[in-house]
């Protein structure tokens, strides 16, 4: 009473649904089938879970754009106060003969050595969660409301690599603007600042 057609491509699944939608109307027509049957595609019969899947996509790029909001504030506070720590160095450094560039490179460089930390520590915290998740299931689902025991987890490399490359890039633009906040000392002033 049923078959179960499945696609290779998931974005084409209602266009094949109606292209042998068609077909079997042809086919009834001319008389090669004995009656009309009905065609379901997923997207119908499951579209409560397929609207849930891109509430939750949504919410995931919102919560993605506010942690990239709020640490990018928290990388520019920190580079303004390693640059308050650091203005007799600076003001040291530019009577030296460095110039505004090569004296911002050094916070640049400061500020994004801090990032890699925070980035290695970030990833052996989340990749050890995700083994343990994997292999020990520790957060469980009800089975009755998810149809499943526990929540799946996939460790895919791709993307974490290209997250952490992500991040390290958006921290170096966020942190370009500010660093231009070292051509405003003085040599003169910044060395007498206590």
């Amino acid at each position: 009473s049923r078959i179960e057609l499945r696609v290779n491509d998931e974005n084409k699944i209602d266009d094949d649904a109606l292209l042998l939608q068609n077909a079997m109307m042809r086919a009834s027509y001319n008389g090669l089938l004995d009656g009309m049957y009905r065609i379901n595609s997923v997207h119908n019969t499951g579209m409560m879970y397929f609207n849930w899947l891109e509430l939750l996509d949504t919410n995931v790029v919102v919560i993605l754009v506010l942690m990239t909001l709020v640490s990018g504030f928290t990388l520019i506070s920190s580079l303004f106060i390693i640059i308050l720590e650091r203005v007799n160095m600076i003001g040291i450094l530019k009577a030296l003969g460095a110039t505004n560039g090569e004296v911002r490179r050094i916070f640049i460089y400061l500020v994004q050595r801090l990032v890699l930390w925070g980035m290695l520590a970030g990833n052996a915290v989340g990749i050890t969660f995700l083994v343990l998740q994997r292999h020990y299931h520790l957060l469980p689902l009800d089975p009755d409301a998810y149809y499943l025991n526990y929540v799946p987890v996939e460790i895919n490399w791709w993307y974490i690599l290209a997250l952490n490359v992500g991040v390290f890039v958006v921290s170096w633009l966020m942190v370009l603007a500010p660093s231009h906040m070292v051509s405003t000392i003085s040599p003169s002033q910044s060395i007498r600042y206590e």
